[in-house]
């Protein structure tokens, strides 16, 4: 009803301070996509502040993301999901797995390479639980530790050399605990960023 009584003036910007945090899950989905659609069909510029992360990849054309009152990246949600600069962007945005130099060394060696002359003490490597491929393998290097089923996917957590690395799987693909797993990445999957 706010956002209504705000479009009868025909606002040149319309601001929105966390629009859908009092609702419950089911309604906030749907709102979601009604308040995207008609921001698009009235072309309105909109600022919108939230603590929702899946608000702002759905309904942002660009994410402003801060930490305590600076500004750490401006990107689009696609970026700023697959390319974060930064450790507080990559956990802020979504679950991400990190790794210092020396363990991507040992695993991805080729990676390493990406730095391109950055200072690896002062960069990790990060990557989305979805990109991590797993591999039951009795000689592999990694052991799983969780396993949670969630419906329309499964998280499986693995110790690999004192690091944990979480990753899910579609579905019920769950592997025991003590299963020993072999891990990968999706090819191109994963960033550099600054810690």
């Amino acid at each position: 009803m706010a956002i209504a009584r705000a479009l009868a003036a025909e606002p040149a910007l319309l601001l929105l301070d966390e629009p859908l945090s009092a609702l419950d899950a089911r309604v906030r989905t749907t709102m979601r996509g009604e308040i995207r659609e008609m921001q698009q069909a009235l072309g309105i510029p909109t600022i919108m502040v939230t603590h929702d992360q899946e608000e702002a990849l759905t309904m942002a054309d660009r994410v402003v993301c801060m930490n305590q009152g600076e500004i750490v990246q401006v990107d689009t949600p696609i970026n700023l999901y697959q390319r974060p600069r930064t450790r507080f962007v990559a956990d802020f945005v979504g679950v991400s797995n990190f790794l210092p130099p020396a363990r991507v060394g040992e695993v991805m060696p080729d990676r390493l390479d990406e730095l391109n002359g950055l200072a690896a003490e002062a960069h990790e490597f990060a990557f989305r639980p979805e990109q991590v491929l797993l591999h039951e393998n009795p000689d592999g290097a990694g052991t799983v530790t969780k396993a949670l089923f969630l419906g329309n996917l499964s998280r499986i957590t693995v110790s690999i050399a004192g690091h944990e690395v979480v990753a899910e799987v579609a579905g019920a693909g769950t592997l025991p605990v003590g299963t020993r797993v072999k891990i990968g990445l999706d090819p191109g999957s994963g960033t550099w960023v600054e810690t």
